[in-house]
């Protein structure tokens, strides 16, 4: 029997309905055969899926941010409901934003409560101080990020530590899951441990990576919550959104290390303790690794689409005589499927590829609705000049 919303779902249950795909992975089994790992939501709430089957022809039929149709059964896995997936397709009658889960009160509606707060500053010289930042466009825009900000932080540390500590296992593939938390706290008791266990120096050095650990990921999750919330993206979507970065990953480790080494200089016992905890877990690490395989997932599908799209771009250009302007349709491209207003598709990845709008002597320019053509002159930029109305 069909079930309407996921809140209604139950071990056992097929379920046939419309969702939007909140998170789409591809990853590997054991044996080396390709699945996709989806996190489906509607208004009631979200569930993960899986698709065993047919896995490169449904892989092509939608993207992260789509709305789809799915056809599935519900098993539990885990202790988790997870649906199995037997069919899906778009469905493009059907609204994205309005099937996942948002704020309570509309951004709009919050920044006029915002306004209106500051407009009852009876003091002249603080009114006008607040006045100038609620006027500063740049301000609001950052204060409505800084909840995705937030949030995105607290899942890169986490991700990051359980990475560190617990890769191997997979653990760091969501959150929270319970080795997120665990490498989280473990990172936090280390720091804590080098700060008690330290000298004043050692203790400046600890606290300067600790801040440079935040400014690393902080300039992720910065970058990344104005995804978020153009898109209108959940927060819980935005923490546990794939990720793995290494140059605040690099730091995390360092800022272990130098803990660990404050620990470890208190004497004879505690070094000992510090060098047998981390040899015991190398020796498991290397084990575990060599049993069974980390998969690497190399976006074979992306890197597909992306080699797609150049070679039609430079034929289309080979194709147009010199000294013309090549004039090229614009096509969708990862997130433009489900949010356009976001990224420009191709004439955003030619940005990407090409440094100048201009290849071997031929003028290139991406024809486009009045719509994006409007929106890319109120974005500016390159993409401004490379746009063209149809």
């Amino acid at each position: 029997m069909a079930v309407a919303t996921i809140a209604e779902l139950a071990e056992d249950r097929t379920v046939e309905g419309v969702f939007a795909v909140t998170r789409k992975e591809r990853r590997r089994t054991k044996a080396g055969a390709p699945y996709l790992a989806l996190e489906l939501a509607d208004a009631s709430g979200r569930i993960d899926a899986r698709v065993w089957s047919d896995v490169e022809l449904l892989d092509t039929r939608f993207g992260e941010g789509d709305a789809v149709r799915v056809l599935g059964h519900v098993e539990r896995f885990g202790g988790r409901l997870q649906l199995q997936v037997r069919a899906v397709e778009q469905a493009p009658d059907a609204d994205p934003k309005e099937l996942t889960p948002s704020l309570r009160r509309d951004p709009d509606e919050l920044d006029g409560f915002f306004e209106f707060l500051a407009a009852e500053i009876s003091h002249p010289g603080l009114a006008a101080l607040v006045d100038s930042f609620v006027r500063d466009t740049r301000v609001r825009a950052a204060l409505r990020a800084l909840p995705a900000v937030l949030a995105f932080l607290a899942g890169l540390f986490a991700s990051g530590t359980a990475a560190l500590g617990f890769d191997f296992v997979g653990a760091h593939a969501h959150f929270p899951a319970a080795m997120g938390l665990l490498g989280g706290s473990l990172l936090l008791g280390t720091v804590l441990a080098g700060l008690v266990c330290g000298t004043a120096p050692a203790r400046r050095r600890i606290l300067a990576l600790a801040l440079l650990a935040v400014a690393a990921y902080g300039t992720i999750a910065a970058g990344r919550a104005i995804l978020f919330t153009a898109t209108h993206t959940p927060l819980r979507v935005a923490v546990t959104s794939s990720r793995y970065q290494y140059l605040g990953l690099s730091v995390v480790a360092l800022l272990v290390c130098t803990a660990l080494a404050q620990v470890a200089a208190l004497g004879p016992t505690a070094n000992r303790i510090v060098l047998v905890t981390t040899a015991a877990w190398m020796v498991v690490r290397i084990v575990v690794l060599v049993v069974r395989p980390f998969p690497i997932d190399h976006w074979d599908s992306e890197r597909a689409e992306t080699m797609a799209m150049l070679t039609s771009v430079r034929q289309q250009i080979a194709r147009t005589p010199p000294g013309q302007v090549a004039l090229i349709e614009n096509q969708p491209f990862g997130l433009s499927r489900g949010f356009a207003n976001v990224f420009p598709g191709w004439a955003g990845m030619f940005v990407v590829f090409f440094p100048d709008n201009t290849v071997d002597g031929r003028p290139v320019r991406f024809l486009v609705s009045e719509d994006d053509w409007q929106r890319a002159q109120a974005r500016g930029g390159r993409i401004a000049t490379l746009v063209t109305r149809r």
